[in-house]
């Protein structure tokens, strides 16, 4: 899955952030290494442009994150869901609630 998911990964970051296909690798590698396996879902459905399932890691998903800051970021809503993955719950609660100000 991971192969599968990098290069579309890749293009989607490129386009949709507008970096460097240097800096939209090196973002794809670090998500693709460091996602748990069932956010790949969400992943799959953003570079589709479809809805994003809930997909819930400690009481969030990436909808739900992106509804409380009012934004389309994704990527950064992917990187909050990995913090909780990794139980790192103060660090990601912060980052949750600090887009909100």
């Amino acid at each position: 899955m991971k192969l599968l998911v990098f290069g579309d990964l890749m293009e989607k970051i490129n386009k949709e952030y507008d970096v460097s296909r240097v800096t939209a690798y090196s973002m794809a590698s670090k998500i693709v290494n460091k996602c748990p396996k069932r956010l790949y879902i969400n992943i799959m459905e953003w570079i589709q442009g479809d809805s994003i399932s809930d997909i819930y890691i400690s009481d969030y998903s990436i909808p739900m994150i992106l509804s409380i800051w009012k934004s389309n970021d994704f990527l950064r809503a992917l990187e909050v869901m990995m913090d909780l993955s990794q139980s790192k719950f103060e660090q990601a609660e912060f980052k949750i609630w600090e887009m909100r100000r």
